[in-house]
């Protein structure tokens, strides 16, 4: 028996191992899935992940001496000052200075400048016979029309640069910030010819091998914080510079100007200023000499990143599942964080590698939660399980209210003031009539959630889902002596998500929702558990449930989104307001004063005042009150409440006394 027994016991605690270490890679392959795609998918998060990159980069790049090879000439405001004409740049000069680099020997040359429109005939001509004649290797910046140029600039390229010496002068950036931060592969003309980036087309004449994609730029180091990575001099003094410093060098000639052709580079994050951006011919220098001096990208492969999330992940998920208290598990997180983004910057500074550090933190802290939920799950649901249950059903007031007083599960009800909200989504049925079934269930779902998240948090109960529609209560089950002032305040901030709600469904999906329109009234009511003994329902019935549904059906005639009646307002004086009329609602024969809900901002504007000025006048039968509305609909024409009253008072009817003909 006692070897069954500790058999036994070997054999259970075998299983837990492999159950909990099953289940921490379990969440680290969860939180690893999460986190890669979240990086890669998600535009705040990768923004992110390429600023850490960027700042690695443009603080801590390992020095280096100064590219031997490539020497850039650049033209700048100096030199244009010896010009007539800033644009395009003095052909003539061109010419001279390729010319004058030629003699020099130079190993190659980059043309760094579009040459896409003529300019003076004669200068025209003398440096398109140079670009022929020109014994170095060359290479020309060429564009198209995918480059902004339009069709005459591509025709002259296309006569004027021979295809032989074109590189496409393209730099690849970075679609959400616009930083530089590949080398452009090239691309096919339209007759098929192929025609490489500027910098991986200098690099082939030279007989190096290029990459046959785009790849990152590895970014050339300094020799210090004070040095450039290249030698560089201004385009007019070349002729006055020792030959010696040009002999066998690879010349890019391109500008640089304040304001022409300066772009975003990871340099860049150091001074969010446009002083830091960087030259183009310079970013094709950091390009070309990645490939002289054959530098592999600095950045990660893909597999690299999975794998080194994973073991974060699988450090976050260790974390989590131990059995220490929160507060020393996140301490320990933090920990490994920083012990990786130390790691992170130093193997950069040290070898120029960059480690991924936002997706492993973020899968660390994604594990940490996740397992620190898994382990404690059992506990939890135990914990909530009758609570959790019921609220499936019934608002969690409701639960709370029950568990507190069981005796209100009895049958039957108590008559009180209660405050109600109806809301409504405009042209909803036309619309679940165009789109699929299982996107319209989302929109709803997160609209709905939205919606009661809101009525919860002002301390209302959901009485009822009316397809779109929901049925809300205040003051029941729950006492609450300020209903109204809670009714009102939550129909402000329901009509404030809902407004941003169709918004972001319009630009993310493309639909079109209609605005929520809400009615809040207030009246005696009898509240309690109707039903049968097995099945029943806690709600409000009697007249002004009805008459709450009548106000929310009022915004469609007066264009209006937020409606309420002088019993809301009784309660709370304050509110800002506007009165619509005195509406007799259908099935009623006595007429109640219904308000438009403003902002504080609205109702000082001037336009509110010069409308209740004009109420004033229609509500005492004035026959003034028909120029002044019109005044007030000459200034905004899309205010519903005014144009109902003037074609009201064209059809001859006078006062401010609407009856209904319908809901």
């Amino acid at each position: 028996m006692p070897n069954n027994q500790n058999g036994s016991t070997v054999n259970f605690l075998q299983n837990s191992i492999v159950k909990g270490a099953g289940a921490l890679v379990g969440v680290a392959l969860l939180a690893t899935t999460l986190s890669v795609l979240g990086m890669q998918g998600l535009p705040v998060l990768t923004l992110l992940g390429s600023w850490i990159d960027d700042f690695r980069i443009a603080t801590l790049l390992p020095n280096e001496p100064k590219q031997p090879d490539i020497v850039l000439v650049t033209i700048t405001e100096d030199t244009l000052a010896n010009f007539q004409y800033r644009s395009p740049i003095d052909r003539k000069f061109l010419s001279n200075l390729l010319q004058e680099l030629d003699r020099r020997e130079v190993r190659a040359i980059g043309l760094d400048i579009l040459l896409d429109q003529p300019t003076e005939p004669e200068k025209d001509n003398q440096l398109y016979q140079t670009l022929r004649n020109i014994k170095s290797p060359l290479v020309i910046s060429y564009a198209r029309e995918e480059e902004t140029l339009n069709q005459n600039q591509v025709a002259f390229l296309d006569y004027y640069v021979p295809y032989e010496l074109r590189g496409f002068s393209n730099l690849v950036k970075d679609p959400l910030d616009g930083t530089a931060r590949w080398i452009y592969e090239g691309r096919a003309l339209p007759d098929g010819r192929f025609v490489l980036g500027f910098s991986a087309a200098l690099a082939q004449k030279l007989g190096y091998a290029v990459p046959g994609k785009e790849v990152h730029i590895a970014w050339h180091g300094s020799p210090d914080s004070n040095s450039l990575p290249f030698t560089s001099f201004p385009a007019h003094s070349i002729s006055l510079l020792p030959t010696a410093w040009f002999k066998n060098k690879i010349v890019l000639i391109g500008s640089d100007l304040p304001l022409t052709d300066r772009h975003r580079t990871p340099f860049s994050t150091r001074h969010q200023i446009s002083s830091s951006q960087s030259p183009g011919v310079a970013i094709h220098a950091h390009a070309l000499a990645q490939l002289l001096d054959g530098r592999s990208s600095p950045y990660p492969t893909f597999s690299f990143v999975v794998s080194a999330t994973f073991i974060a992940a699988l450090v976050g998920a260790g974390l989590g599942y131990i059995g220490a208290g929160l507060v020393i598990r996140v301490g320990m997180a933090t920990v490994s964080i920083s012990v990786l983004w130390l790691s992170g910057f130093m193997l950069f500074h040290k070898t120029g590698f960059l480690l991924p550090l936002a997706g492993p933190s973020l899968a660390l802290a994604l594990a940490l939660w996740a397992s620190d939920v898994y382990s404690r799950r059992k506990e939890r649901e135990q914990r909530r399980f009758i609570k959790n249950a019921f609220a499936l059903y019934v608002a969690p007031e409701v639960v709370n209210e029950l568990v507190i007083h069981p005796e209100t599960l009895a049958l039957g009800g108590e008559r009180r003031m209660l405050s109600y909200i109806f809301t409504d989504l405009a042209d909803f049925t036309t619309l679940s009539e165009t789109i699929p079934p299982h996107e319209l269930a989302e929109i709803l779902n997160q609209y709905l959630e939205e919606m009661c998240s809101i009525l919860f948090k002002h301390g209302g109960t959901v009485n009822d889902f009316i397809g779109d529609a929901i049925f809300a209560m205040f003051n029941a089950p729950k006492f609450q002596e300020d209903h109204a002032k809670r009714a009102l305040a939550c129909a402000l901030d329901m009509d404030l998500f809902s407004e941003a709600f169709r918004k972001t469904i319009h630009s993310t999906k493309g639909i079109q929702l209609g605005v929520t329109r809400i009615g809040i009234h207030s009246g005696e009511a009898i509240v309690g558990n109707f039903g049968s003994k097995k099945r029943f329902k806690y709600t409000p019935i009697g007249d002004p449930v009805n008459t709450a549904s009548r106000i929310e059906g009022l915004n469609k005639y007066f264009g209006t989104r937020l409606c309420t009646t002088e019993n809301t307002l009784a309660f709370y004086a304050k509110t800002p307001s506007r009165p619509l009329g005195r509406i007799i609602v259908k099935g009623k024969s006595q007429p109640l004063a219904v308000f438009e809900i403003l902002t504080p901002e609205q109702a000082e504007s001037s336009y509110f005042t010069r409308f209740r000025e004009a109420y004033a006048l229609l509500d005492a039968k004035d026959s003034g009150a028909l120029l002044a509305l019109q005044a007030l609909a000459n200034e905004n024409p899309a205010d519903g409440c005014v144009a109902l009253h003037i074609k009201r008072l064209q059809a001859g009817e006078t006062g401010s006394l609407v009856q209904m003909s319908s809901k």
